[in-house]
């Protein structure tokens, strides 16, 4: 897919998604930033969209960096996985150098959405908001992501803010 000419802004979609999400009493108030980026799965290694969105303090940029580095790698290893749920550990082992969070999409054409600094399921929610919102994938695919992870958040937010 070429993503030349798209014109939609990523960080404004994100940022008011997540000032929605902080509205949510079960939504961590300290989570007011996240690092959203989108690649590939024929060059995961190169972001063609790397964004910082909101506050989010340098070490937990860093931190969240990685995490969305991780996710996109790990989506890459799985072309055929619509959601990073489906490739995910959520072993607590400390002795692990990477977690492997949830928190990643892949839509149609290939492209992998990973976004990470919220909690994963609000993760993959942001990535499905700005993924339908930027005409990247259609709700439909963005309700396969919810229903394979069984993310209860989609349906909380959608009934409050809609897309």
């Amino acid at each position: 897919m070429n993503l030349q000419g798209l014109n939609f802004n990523f960080a404004a979609n994100i940022e008011r998604t997540i000032k929605n999400l902080l509205t949510f009493d079960d939504f961590p108030k300290d989570r007011k930033g996240v690092m959203f980026g989108i690649a590939h799965t024929l060059s995961p290694d190169i972001r063609l969209v790397h964004l910082l969105v909101g506050d989010l303090p340098a070490e937990r940029a860093t931190r969240f960096t990685g995490f969305m580095k991780e996710k996109v790698t790990r989506q890459a290893q799985h072309k055929f996985d619509v959601s990073g749920y489906q490739s995910a550990d959520f072993n607590d082992d400390p002795d692990l150098d990477q977690k492997m969070y949830p928190g990643a999409i892949t839509t149609l054409s290939g492209l992998i959405l990973s976004c990470s600094g919220a909690p994963w399921e609000c993760d993959e929610l942001i990535n499905a908001i700005a993924g339908v919102n930027a005409r990247l994938m259609d709700e439909a695919r963005a309700y396969k992501v919810a229903e394979i992870s069984h993310n209860k958040w989609f349906d909380k937010y959608f009934k409050k803010f809609g897309w």
